[in-house]
């Protein structure tokens, strides 16, 4: 049973720059070496104090010896990739490598400190959800700043959104935290109405920037994370059925009003190519077809389905399906990985191509940490999930509702994005952990 006790000022340093931390894991600033991220140096601020504390004997790394061995296990199947990739190819790219290592320590240590802080303070659940929800209100003043010059890469190019995370699908994926705890909370308002229009704006508003984005894989995971949360309102709220119906159909209506906020559809070209001189179209992707469609324009006198089919570089969708088949020879090759950076060791584009990484979590678990970090992560998820699912407090609609709708809806858009380096993913996971815990708890303490 978790043990709760007043935290040292050491320890409320730490939870208060692990919350800064949070709160700004979706920006990034441009720096000397492509873009930095305020949240990294929070972070590591608060980890000092979490080592201070440790040294001090006010916290412990092993009081919780289960969490300790599963990031030590990951750190370890992540080396042994590493050091797998350079006997076989003889070379070990440095800086990638350790930039890619930094990037997964980052992710490891806000995950340990949420569920490490989390036994000192309950509260901290509840105010990190808070803190996630900061996008709302900084991406509109950034905005604001970017109309009178001061902010210049809000926008991937001129057609698409992509808020302060400079990649518009990497921004959808995080974005969808924010939006599915509005719906949250409209759902759990029930009949109140003193905030619910604020609440309604407010989603309506994440919704649109999602599609701004023009991110197919955050358009995808955003519907799918409805979906689900919508099924366990439905399946789980103790409101009367007509009221559930009322609220469910004016979320299902609030949605098209996403369109709102998205600007006019204009064809944008980038700038002429080197060997043609001609024009390249900008790859608007699917907020192109959807904002044709809201303006009424033809488009060739084609059916919705065709055009959507036929939008410049939708069919390929960047060659990732050649990049899934390229990638499975490599993990053939080596079932235990290449570790954090593998792209800059292997290169699944082929011959002449640049190096990228593969763009689906499952592949990047299989590249990076091998056939056993594969295993023990859906293994140990899978078996997470089914454990919520029979728990007690799952029939009565609550917030680990809203959080596993978060985090099937971020690992569905992951399916073509690499997101084992993004803090989100594992602040989600870990919120998982804390909730269940706390609550399994509360019950034994009564």
């Amino acid at each position: 049973m978790l043990q709760y006790s007043s935290m040292s000022k050491i320890l409320k340093l730490s939870q208060f720059f692990l919350l800064a931390s949070i709160t700004t894991t979706f920006i990034k600033i441009p720096s000397f070496y492509q873009y930095y991220r305020i949240a990294d140096l929070l972070l590591f601020i608060s980890f000092i104090f979490i080592i201070i504390a440790i040294i001090k004997k006010q916290i412990s790394f092993w009081e919780d010896k289960k969490l300790a061995k599963i990031i030590l296990f990951i750190i370890g199947v992540n080396i042994f990739g590493s050091i797998l990739g350079l006997l076989i190819y003889k070379t070990f790219p440095l800086q990638p490598v350790i930039l890619n290592y930094a990037r997964l320590a980052s992710c490891l240590i806000i995950f340990f400190e949420i569920i490490l802080l989390s036994q000192q303070d309950k509260t901290i659940f509840k105010k990190s959800l808070l803190c996630l929800m900061g996008s709302l209100v900084i991406i509109p003043i950034a905005y604001v700043f970017q109309s009178i010059g001061l902010v210049d890469y809000l926008m991937y190019d001129p057609s698409r959104f992509s808020g302060l995370l400079v990649d518009p699908n990497y921004f959808a994926n995080f974005q969808i935290i924010p939006t599915l705890l509005l719906l949250f909370y409209i759902m759990r308002a029930g009949t109140q109405t003193k905030y619910k229009a604020i609440l309604y704006i407010g989603f309506v508003f994440s919704v649109s920037i999602i599609l701004w984005s023009g991110s197919r894989s955050g358009i995808l995971g955003l519907l799918v994370s409805i979906l689900i949360l919508l099924f366990f309102f439905i399946r789980f709220s103790k409101l009367p059925k007509i009221k559930i119906a009322i609220i469910a159909l004016s979320i299902i209506m609030a949605l098209p009003l996403g369109f709102t906020f998205v600007p006019k559809y204009k064809q944008i070209y980038r700038q002429p190519n080197t060997e043609t001189s001609q024009p390249q179209k900008s790859s608007g992707q699917i907020n192109n077809f959807l904002l044709k469609i809201k303006n009424n324009e033809k488009v060739e006198q084609k059916s919705r389905v065709e055009t959507f089919a036929s939008v410049p570089n939708l069919v390929n969708g960047q060659d990732r399906l050649g990049i899934w088949k390229r990638s499975l020879y490599f993990i053939l090759k080596n079932p235990f990985g290449y570790g954090p950076g593998y792209n800059s060791i292997i290169n699944i584009t082929g011959e002449g191509f640049n190096h990228r990484v593969v763009h689906n979590f499952e592949l990047e678990l299989l590249l990076q940490g091998g056939i056993l970090l594969f295993i023990f992560f859906n293994y140990y998820f899978t078996k997470l999930l089914l454990e919520i699912y029979k728990s007690f407090y799952f029939k009565n609609f609550n917030e680990m509702h809203a959080l596993i709708a978060i985090i099937i809806g971020i690992l569905t858009s992951g399916l073509f994005l690499d997101s084992i380096p993004e803090k989100w993913v594992w602040i989600i996971i870990a919120f998982i952990i804390v909730y269940d815990r706390q609550i399994n708890d509360n019950k034994m303490a009564v």
